[in-house]
Parts: structure tokens; C-alpha cells; sequence
């Protein structure tokens, strides 16, 4: 498992982005079709948001700290969308947590610690997984957020030409870097890992729905790539 982690993380690096999500070859596509996926909420240690301000000014009712509402707006509507198009496997329903349910990833009564190598000269990498114990609840294949960093690039403007044409430039963007994990419980194994990026662009400035449109871009990204899929839709 090593060997191919390092051989996927060396050709994320030599594409045009750092992204690579590592699949056990085990688990082809339709071999979890039987079975049922559960998403457990993002601890929030691992929600990093690079300027809170915009999370106050685009949900301007909520009074709590802006990892809390990222968080918990993030978990409902990723549950939204993989409830009504999620595909290749079944979704628990009726198995949701609250959003804090897992407070701190270092809590190692709770979180076991799995590290694989990102390549020689490079630092392990650390994903974190929620014990069967910690979870309290008997599930079949979850769902683990490691990192969910956000960030805003406020754009470039382009250069004006004649004609009314404009060369290069790009619109503002609210990104997110993603660390993830899906994991086997009854096998005791991972079925896909990795680091992926989800970007929404705005034009007239950041909204609720800038970031909901995010919240579901981030867990297209993060299945694409895996024996699971999403039907077409936003879910909303």
C-alpha cells in the first residue's frame, strides 16, 4: 500500500495540481454496491478558515464561531446531496451525528493514527480515524474528513485590449484543500484515501450559496476518483 501511495503522490506532483487519491485495487467499481456508506462529521480541529470574516458576513444570523458554522453547514449539506445522488453503494440515512461529535483528532482514545509515507525527501502523511468504539454506533464503510481548509483567491484582473477583449485574468474564488479517508469497518482496511481541491467562483462578492455550491463541489471531488459516484444534480 505504501508503494502505491508513493506512486500516485509522484504523478499528482508532476500534473498540473497536488491532488492524488489513492483506491485499493479490492475495491472495483460496483464491488460495494450491497453495502452502505456513513458520513461522519468533520472533527472541528480540522476545519481551517483563512479569513472568518466572510463566514459572518455571508451567515450573518448565526452568532457562533465561524469553524462551527463551517462545519455544521458543510455536514448538512454534504449529507443532502450524497442522500439524493450518491451511487454505487447505499447511503445510511438513518445513521446522523451531531456536528460535534468529534471534537479534537489528537484525542487518541478516540482517533487512531494512520501514517503513510509521501515519497523520500517528503514528511509522512497523517489520517486520522475515528475508533468503532468512539463512534458508538455499528457502521459498515465511513466516510472520514481529515482537513478541510478554506481559503478565498481574490482573482486577477485582466489586461485590456482593443476591441473590448480582455487577455488572462480570472474571477475571485473560495476554495477548499481536502485531506480524506474511506474506511472498511468490517474488514478493517481503507477503501480510497487522499488529498484532493474544490473551487467555487463568485462574481459579485461571496454568499450563503458560495459556499453551500463549495460544500458540494468538495464531495464531488472527493469521490470522483473512487469505486462510489454522483448522479448529476446539486442536491439542494
Amino acid at each position: 500500500m505504501r508503494r502505491l501511495l508513493l506512486l500516485c503522490f509522484l504523478l499528482g506532483m508532476t500534473g498540473c495540481s497536488p491532488s492524488f487519491v489513492v483506491v485499493n485495487p479490492d475495491y472495483a467499481s460496483g464491488s460495494c454496491r450491497d453495502r452502505t456508506l456513513t458520513l461522519l462529521p468533520p472533527a472541528g480541529d480540522l476545519i481551517s478558515i483563512i479569513d472568518t470574516v466572510d463566514v459572518h458576513k455571508n451567515f450573518p444570523d448565526d452568532r457562533r464561531s465561524g469553524g462551527a458554522i463551517v462545519r455544521d453547514s458543510c455536514y448538512a449539506t454534504m449529507l443532502r446531496n450524497l442522500s439524493s445522488r450518491l451511487q454505487g453503494i447505499r447511503f445510511d440515512t438513518s445513521t446522523i451525528f451531531p456536528g460535534d461529535t468529534f471534537k479534537d483528532l489528537t484525542d487518541t482514545s478516540c482517533f487512531l493514527a494512520l501514517q503513510y509515507d509521501a515519497g523520500k525527501d517528503s514528511l509522512p502523511l497523517t489520517f486520522y480515524l475515528p475508533s468503532a468504539a468512539c463512534i458508538g454506533k455499528d457502521i459498515d464503510i465511513g466516510l472520514v474528513f481529515n482537513q478541510l481548509t478554506f481559503s478565498r483567491d481574490d482573482g486577477r484582473t485582466g489586461i485590456p485590449l482593443p476591441g473590448a477583449t480582455v487577455l488572462g485574468g480570472s474571477p475571485p474564488t473560495l476554495n477548499a484543500d481536502i485531506m480524506f479517508l474511506i474506511w472498511d469497518y468490517k474488514k478493517d482496511r481503507p477503501i480510497a484515501y487522499g488529498r484532493t481541491a474544490a473551487g467555487q467562483t463568485f462574481i459579485f462578492g461571496m454568499t450563503h450559496a458560495t459556499w453551500n455550491d463549495l460544500f458540494r463541489k468538495t464531495i464531488e471531488a472527493v469521490l470522483k476518483d473512487t469505486p462510489f459516484g454522483l448522479r448529476k444534480g446539486n442536491g439542494e
